[in-house]
């Protein structure tokens, strides 16, 4: 399981992509410059170019629900071949609320702002994402998820940014199925 870096107080979020109209008219007041509703679909390559002009590392705030999370994650595919040095995109699901208008609504302005001070960086939510569809106990398992998760890094045209992460995918692999292999071992040996 990998850690979960916050943004460092010093980052303001300037750019948030959120699913509705209505989403978008509740975040306004919260300071972030700028909102932009692609309507609660996977972002297309022109919308992810759009908000990289907007900001270096938008932030993507789909709905909680499982459309919203399935959108979140499918926008991973199509962001990693375009991912750039210096260029990428955060994760923020609000939690036990349906959406970021009920959550404002409910519990105000700095609530959400806090929502996004928690965002996690795409590799992170593409990590999760991948692990939370394979049991990992098996080495058949463990090859399949390798695989997949390399199957997708290859996507990254960038090489630099290619190599990254999959010198992190590979450290986070090792990490996981040494994990797997002492909790397997009777009295942890």
């Amino acid at each position: 399981h990998s850690a979960t870096p916050v943004l460092p107080a010093s980052h303001a979020v300037s750019v948030v992509a959120v699913e509705g109209y209505m989403d978008a008219l509740a975040i306004s007041p919260a300071g972030i410059k700028c909102v932009v509703p692609p309507m609660g679909t996977a972002l297309t390559a022109a919308q992810i170019a759009a908000l990289w002009r907007l900001s270096s590392e938008p932030v993507i705030c789909f709905d909680s629900d499982r459309a919203g999370v399935a959108a979140a994650r499918k926008s991973i595919d199509r962001i990693l071949p375009l991912l750039t040095v210096g260029r990428t995109f955060r994760f923020v699901f609000v939690r036990e609320e349906k959406d970021p208008d009920d959550l404002i609504r409910e519990k105000g302005v700095e609530a959400f702002r806090n929502v996004l001070a928690g965002s996690l960086p795409l590799w992170d939510v593409l990590w999760e994402r991948e692990i939370a569809q394979t049991d990992v106990r098996t080495p058949d398992n463990q090859a399949a998820l390798e695989q997949k998760l390399y199957t997708l890094i290859r996507t990254i045209k960038e090489p630099t940014v290619y190599k990254a992460y999959f010198r992190t995918c590979r450290m986070q692999l090792a990490n996981l199925f040494w994990q797997i292999s002492r909790s397997d071992r009777p009295n942890g040996e």
